[in-house]
């Protein structure tokens, strides 16, 4: 499991897909990201969040024709409007990190290569 620091060093990618949100006391949210970041991730989710809720998160991220399971510990750090938040990772089980840093490299370069 890794640590995560600082996710204001790290550029966002836009990146759509559900994601399970598990609360503290095992109920289960069904989230959709907007996008994504080595730190964290912007949802929408049809529910009531609170700024500092821990939740463990489920999805998964397609990389080089594989799709990766990424498991995360996390906490809402902030609400836009009625059903939108930030969310900054915690920690990231197994390779999960590594799998995340190479899909947002991959997004960068690819808006390296257009421009």
């Amino acid at each position: 499991m890794l640590n995560i620091i600082d996710r204001r060093s790290t550029s966002r990618v836009e990146y759509t897909c559900p994601i399970k949100m598990i609360r503290a006391s095992s109920e289960t949210e069904i989230a959709i990201i907007h996008n994504i970041s080595e730190g964290g991730i912007s949802i929408t989710a049809n529910t009531d969040m609170k700024i500092n809720e821990k939740y463990e998160l489920m999805f998964e991220l397609p990389l080089n024709g594989t799709v990766h399971d990424i498991i995360a510990t996390c906490v809402i750090i902030n609400k836009q409007g009625s059903n939108r938040f930030g969310i900054m990772f915690i920690t990231i089980a197994d390779d999960g990190l590594k799998h995340l840093k190479q899909f947002v490299a991959q997004f960068n370069k690819r808006i390296a290569i257009a421009a």
